[in-house]
């Protein structure tokens, strides 16, 4: 399916961003029955857990870092 590799300012590179690209999951030979959907995927590296971890979301507006922000909070609660 198609990638796009988004631009990553230097603050979120920094705070452990390491890729962000826009790709389509499904099939194209399938898009008939079931449509492509857009999604992005964030790369991102956590210096305290000395992990990486990569975020698939349908969220296309916040910024990368926003996104593993999101991601961190909601396994804090968990």
């Amino acid at each position: 399916s198609e990638k796009v590799d988004l631009p990553i300012s230097q603050q979120n590179i920094d705070a452990g961003i390491q890729r962000d690209r826009l790709v389509q999951l499904g099939r194209p030979s399938n898009e008939k029955k079931t449509p492509l959907i857009d999604a992005r995927v964030v790369d991102y590296y956590d210096v305290e857990k000395k992990r990486s971890f990569t975020f698939i979301t349908n969220d296309l507006v916040r910024s990368p870092l926003e996104i593993a922000n999101l991601y961190k909070r909601r396994w804090q609660i968990e």
